[in-house]
């Protein structure tokens, strides 16, 4: 009867604790941590190489002045 009660007692204690420690362990995920804590979107998205920036800025550059063109044509 006192090996009943023991085991009866570690059930009720023990498994309730481990279960609580595992669901501490998960919680601790860096995906979990507050937005405030993340680094900002913009530091993920890999940058393109220079040459390529320089292209696309002169690309939208071009794009500026045929839209402007376009503009004193109209007005």
């Amino acid at each position: 009867m006192a090996t009943f009660l023991l085991i009866a007692l570690l059930a009720c204690f023990l498994v309730p604790a481990a279960l609580e420690r595992r669901a501490r362990r998960s919680a601790a995920s860096p995906y979990l941590l507050p937005a405030v804590d993340a680094p900002p979107h913009a530091a993920r998205i890999p940058m393109p190489r220079g040459r390529s920036r320089r292209r696309y800025v002169e690309d939208g550059l071009a794009e500026v002045d045929t839209w402007l063109a376009q503009q004193d044509r109209t007005a």
